[in-house]
């Protein structure tokens, strides 16, 4: 592999190291031409958006049970709940959660969590999603001025450039990512991270965006500890027409407080989510539950394996359990030309130093659409 190869390739394959600011001139997001294919040429029955649709096809109905038929909302929430328990790939244990909401996309949910916790400090890795970065979740732009950028008030990495483990404080909230954003692996700091907060009551948000480009997961999620989980549809399948996001979470009371922070309150993706209201349109549930019932959760990993294997071979990179994901070996040629090191530089920066890691998503929709040629 020449050095004119590797950044023509660079260019020609949309190859990025982003792990959340989408590049204007590519999808970060695998498309699947079947999937898009299936949507495109979906047909709905309007009526269906008031049915009652009937449980008896999931593995939790009671026959003996009167409330054996339910709305389109608790139906889509059934049958997204069975799509997560389903699959063959990871094994997630979810069953202690009581709460499940329906929302667009994951934002909603960094979005209200970021409210929730507003006088808390965020703690995550680096690695993690940039988009939490953002300060305008927590300060007002003049106070940030006179915070230097490793001490922002409103959140700390866990870990330093230099792999140093910092302890989580009381006052604080934790956002993890499974399978992690910096690797597509588990993050060999996660059961430290989620011990320690078992121990100081320290509220997680465990992100799970990735789980269906992945395989090889096993882990109980049923921990103290764990407040919310988040499950979106759309990217993560390789369809971006329709977004849908479960959000499974165990809020007592006391955490539902109201915006002045004594009274109680209801925060708003549950607000929103009620007996007459839905956050989602009754249209985009129905189109997600067909999608749901006809593509398993492991359908992408399963599709796009052997492509990220090929992919990989070609450019000298080493596979991760995520399919879209690949990591620069220690000594590839990407570290000795000039012109990729430039490149990768450009984008590389506090959230994503520590994981040399390539997000081959165009690619692989480049070898589902047959357009990859060498």
């Amino acid at each position: 592999m020449s050095n004119n190869f590797l950044t023509q390739q660079w260019n020609q394959r949309g190859l990025t190291i982003n792990n959340g600011i989408i590049p204007e001139e590519y999808s970060c997001h695998i498309i699947h031409p079947e999937i898009n294919s299936f949507f495109n040429n979906l047909t709905i029955n309007l009526n269906e958006l008031n049915d009652t649709f009937p449980l008896d096809e999931f593995d939790f109905y009671d026959p003996e049970d009167d409330a054996n038929n339910e709305g389109l909302y608790q139906y889509a929430i059934a049958v997204f709940t069975r799509w997560i328990k389903e699959g063959k790939n990871n094994k997630i244990t979810i069953s202690g959660f009581e709460r499940k909401d329906l929302v667009y996309t994951p934002y909603d949910c960094y979005h209200e969590t970021s409210w929730r916790f507003r006088h808390h400090r965020l703690r995550k890795l680096r690695g993690e999603q940039q988009y939490l970065d953002n300060s305008f979740f927590y300060l007002h732009q003049d106070d940030l001025k006179i915070n230097p950028i490793e001490h922002k008030p409103y959140y700390r990495y866990i870990d330093s450039p230099t792999g140093k483990f910092f302890d989580l404080d009381e006052g604080e909230w934790v956002y993890i990512s499974i399978p992690f954003n910096g690797n597509g692996e588990l993050n060999d700091k996660t059961e430290g991270i989620l011990n320690q907060a078992d121990l100081l009551n320290i509220p997680v948000i465990i992100d799970c965006s990735l789980l269906p480009l992945a395989k090889g997961f096993n882990i109980n999620l049923n921990r103290p500890c764990i407040k919310e989980l988040i499950f979106p549809i759309g990217n993560s399948i390789g369809m971006q027409k329709s977004r849908v996001c479960l959000r499974i979470s165990n809020y007592s009371d006391k955490e539902n407080v109201g915006a002045d922070g004594a009274t109680a309150g209801v925060p708003p993706i549950q607000l929103l989510n009620n007996e007459a209201n839905s956050f989602v349109s009754p249209t985009e549930l129905l189109l997600a539950t067909k999608v749901l019932k006809t593509f398993s959760i492991d359908y992408m990993h399963n599709a796009c394996k052997k492509h990220q294997l090929t992919i990989c071979q070609e450019l000298e990179l080493i596979p991760t359990s995520c399919v879209n994901i690949c990591m620069i070996p220690d000594d590839s040629l990407w570290w000795a030309d000039k012109k990729m090191k430039k490149l990768y530089d450009k984008e590389k920066y506090a959230s994503n130093d520590l994981y040399p890691r390539v997000d081959i998503s165009h690619a692989i929709t480049q070898k589902l659409k047959e357009e990859y040629h060498e």
